[in-house]
C-alpha cells in the first residue's frame, strides 16, 4: 500500500528521488529536466512511501493561475505496482483541494512511457505553452479536474 504526504522541498528523501529522476531523464531524453523548474518557487511536494516507509515516488504542483497548476518532477521507482497511479491521484486530489480546475504538464516526446501513462489517466495533448512553446521535442498534456 502506498501512502502520500505533503513534504517540504528540502526533504532528504525527496532530494534522493529527484536526483534519480534527473539521471533517468538524462538517459531517456538527453536532458535532466531541471532547466525549467526551481524547486524553491512555492511548489507543493508530495512524497509517496511504501508500507515500511521507503520513499518510492514524488511529484510537485506549481501554481500557474487561479484555475491551473503545473505538474513537475513526478517520479516513481516502480518498486510497487500502482505507485505512479496512486501518486498522480494524490497530486490531483491536492490540486482540487487547493481550488485548481486543471493540471498541465510537459514531458519529452521521446519519453513514450510517460506520455502513455498520463494519457491512460485522462490527460490529453494540448498546445505547447510557455518555455515549451517553440520546442518540438516537448509534448504538453492537460486534464480538467
Amino acid at each position: 500500500m502506498i501512502h502520500t504526504d505533503i513534504v517540504p522541498g528540502s526533504a532528504p528523501a525527496l532530494q534522493t528521488l529527484t536526483a534519480r529522476l534527473s539521471a533517468e531523464l538524462l538517459a531517456i531524453t538527453g536532458d535532466n529536466g531541471t532547466h525549467h523548474f526551481n524547486p524553491s518557487d512555492g511548489a507543493l511536494w508530495i512524497l509517496a512511501t511504501d508500507e515500511v516507509g521507503n520513499a518510492v515516488g514524488c511529484g510537485a504542483l506549481v501554481h500557474v493561475s487561479t484555475e491551473t497548476a503545473e505538474l513537475k518532477r513526478m517520479f516513481s521507482t516502480r518498486q510497487h505496482a500502482g505507485t505512479g497511479a496512486a501518486l498522480l491521484s494524490a497530486l490531483e486530489q491536492l490540486a482540487r483541494a487547493r481550488g485548481y480546475k486543471a493540471i498541465r504538464l510537459s514531458t519529452r516526446v521521446v519519453n513514450t512511457r510517460a506520455v502513455a501513462f498520463y494519457q491512460r489517466h485522462g490527460y490529453q495533448q494540448t498546445a505547447r505553452y510557455g518555455v515549451y512553446k517553440d520546442k518540438p521535442v516537448s509534448v504538453c498534456l492537460s486534464k480538467t479536474l
